[in-house]
């Protein structure tokens, strides 16, 4: 009699006529005996590593150089649990697997403190912040967002008494090398109120409509929902997950730089959870309708949706990709258009803003060589060129490498944030959550999974005829 083994849902079996027997066998108990779950223990490490710029930001007040060799770190390390060939020795994995068990603690500890102690006046943290409510009580109140949002007087009307404002190179600032000093950039708000028509000062709305939509739900709401949309993608990547969901969910939890996306206000925390189930599920409708969705709410995943549609193609082919990208078009449309049908001018001129608004650059990223004056500010359009060639190496490598090194697509497309010209905390903060998730969602070969799923050989003999 034949003998199927079970430890998950799929059982391969003999294709002779000869009768078998099922017997299930439970997941062995020791975490880390299949090497796959070594490699996403081993990401969970270079995750941290990647989002070391937010997590220890305080610290690195002024050394951002820091942070830069955190980040080169991360990103060898990646590499290695990408390889599908990587056997990381049981130690090294012991050991990745107990730092990502401390931080994960930790984590676990922080956002339920953060939770307990929310944010008083959410609206006036930052012009962000303002822009996520302030929208919504514009379009709560019939009006297209935006044609009629104004950042100094929706933060006028929240009480802010010092409002927080993106000043722009235009006007007597059209000079400048760096963000003028505190004092100046208040006496242009000043001018500004007294002045709509000032340029230094950055008023309309210029997100696309899912910040609009999230916002409804309010100021005291919305950081449970940010954490409770993370749980949620953490939760679906580690029931997506080929390696032991146990070290998928624990190196998950581990990256504590998405802590920082919790309590600020910002929908940053909803595009990165849409991002994990999109890769988590890349050749899927689900997959390609969160990718829209994220791309529906906030522009930073316009930058990650090249790569994941090239690995799409790589591993399902154009059938693959034309569903993929008729979600993602779906779930974009579904947000914004809408707002596009209202007024198309104003909904392009808003969302293109960060484009063509003269933004100073900023970051914690390697334009830190623009604003600390190690390099003038002429140069920015380099780092810009940076960024856009990182996202072509991220399509390019996705077709060309996906199969050795599944999800460098993500890895390469989230390098492109921290390089551009604007690399905010909150572009880098799930960095490292996207590497655990494509090492842990990696599609494994027909011989990988049975030799995961044979019985140890320290197993006694199964039930025979």
């Amino acid at each position: 009699m034949r003998i199927c083994i079970i430890r998950t849902k799929v059982c391969h079996l003999s294709t002779t006529t000869e009768p078998y027997k099922v017997v299930r066998v439970p997941p062995p108990r020791d975490l880390l005996a299949d090497v796959d779950a070594r490699r996403v223990a081993l990401a969970g490490c270079a995750g941290l590593l990647l989002t070391v710029p937010v997590i220890a930001h305080d610290s690195l007040n002024g050394r951002l150089a820091y942070g830069w060799v955190a980040v080169a770190a991360g990103l060898a390390v990646a590499v290695v649990a990408l390889r599908n060939a990587t056997r990381p020795s049981r130690r090294i994995a012991l050991l990745a697997t107990a730092v990502c068990a401390a931080v994960a603690l930790s984590t676990l500890v922080i956002l339920a403190t953060t939770l307990a102690s929310p944010t008083p006046n959410l609206r006036c943290r930052d012009d962000v912040a303002a822009a996520s409510f302030g929208g919504a009580d514009q379009l709560r109140a019939g009006h297209d967002p935006y044609n009629t949002y104004d950042s100094l007087n929706v933060e006028q009307s929240y009480g802010c008494h010092n409002p927080a404002v993106t000043i722009l190179r235009r006007g007597r600032f059209a000079g400048y090398d760096s963000i003028p000093p505190e004092s100046q950039v208040r006496q242009a708000v000043a001018d500004a109120i007294r002045d709509p028509s000032r340029p230094e000062v950055e008023r309309k709305l210029n997100y696309p409509a899912g910040t609009i939509l999230l916002g409804l739900v309010g100021p005291r709401a919305f950081p449970p929902l940010m954490a409770a949309l993370l749980v949620a993608a953490v939760v679906a990547v580690t029931r997506q997950a080929t390696a032991d969901r146990r070290i998928a969910a624990l190196a998950l939890t581990a990256q504590a730089g998405l802590l920082s996306l919790v309590p600020d206000g910002h929908t940053d925390a909803a595009v990165i959870a849409l991002l994990l189930v999109a890769w988590a599920r890349p050749a899927t409708l689900l997959g390609g309708l969160a990718l829209g969705l994220a791309c529906g709410t906030k522009q930073t995943a316009w930058f990650l949706a090249p790569a994941l549609l090239a690995t799409v193609q790589a591993r399902g082919g154009p059938r693959a990709l034309l569903r993929t990208t008729l979600a993602t078009v779906a779930g974009f449309a579904l947000l914004n258009l809408p707002f596009i049908a209202m007024d198309p001018a104003a909904w392009i001129h808003g969302v293109m803003g960060p484009l063509v608004d003269g933004l100073f650059p900023l970051g914690a990223g390697l334009i830190g060589l623009v604003t600390a004056g190690t390099v003038p500010v002429s140069a920015t359009p380099v780092f810009s060129g940076l960024m856009l060639a990182c996202v072509a190496t991220s399509v390019l490598a996705a077709l060309r490498w996906d199969r050795a090194l599944p999800g460098i697509g993500a890895l390469l497309g989230a390098m492109a944030l921290f390089l551009g010209p604007r690399s905010l905390l909150e572009y880098i903060a799930g960095w490292g959550a996207l590497l655990v998730c494509v090492v842990a969602t990696a599609p494994r070969s027909r011989q990988e999974r049975q030799k995961r799923e044979a019985l140890p050989s320290s197993t006694p003999a199964a039930a025979t005829a």
